[in-house]
């Protein structure tokens, strides 16, 4: 068992925020580093998992602090990625690195990050509602508009039209009820338009 206190390559990175992979394949696996053949000491081979990679690393930073020399870093990052029922989340940057190069990554046939899909329409669902939430926020009744003819001459997908055309509504709404200098206040303090 190790004492020594070895550097670990995931120990100098920073924590970043878990990100959550999609897999087309519910159950797929994809092998960062394969199982090492060593030698089992009789003459043959035995196969080395992660595990006993990292105690056989362990044991030489041992070795090398007992003879004076400075411990080695041990790459503690999942050799495998398996997805469970079509997702794998993860906070490991370098895992995420590694995803992300992967021949597979935003392949229609392989894996992407979630709300990032290859095939998904282009603006996406999520950026056509940040887009209507922003304009009506701002009480920008133009810029929802222009949500809507993109969307109409593009996806016309209801709910994105349906949620612009709401927005629009009350935008519409706000612009034609009349400013403070026309209402009067009535004893109750609320806001009356004259009426004859």
């Amino acid at each position: 068992m190790s004492t020594a206190l070895a550097p670990d390559l995931t120990d100098t990175e920073t924590k970043t925020a878990v990100v959550t992979f999609i897999s087309k394949s519910p159950n797929q696996v994809l092998t960062r580093r394969k199982a090492r053949h060593v030698e089992d000491g009789l003459g043959g081979k035995k196969v080395e998992g992660q595990e006993e990679w990292i105690q056989r690393q362990e044991d030489l930073n041992d070795s090398r602090i007992a003879h004076g020399r400075d411990p080695e870093p041990i790459d503690r990052t999942p050799w495998k990625v398996e997805f469970d029922h079509g997702l794998f989340k993860t906070d490991d940057q370098t895992l995420i690195d590694w995803m992300r190069d992967h021949r597979l990554y935003n392949n229609p046939n392989g894996f992407w990050e979630m709300g990032a899909a290859p095939d998904e329409p282009r603006p996406t669902l999520d950026q056509q509602m940040k887009a209507i939430a922003e304009a009506a926020a701002d009480g920008d009744l133009e810029g929802v508009e222009e949500v809507i003819t993109v969307e109409n001459e593009t996806h016309k997908r209801p709910t994105v039209l349906q949620v612009a055309d709401a927005a629009a509504t009350r935008l519409r709404e706000i612009d034609a009820e009349p400013v403070s200098g026309a209402s009067s206040e009535n004893s109750g303090g609320h806001r009356s338009t004259a009426s004859s």
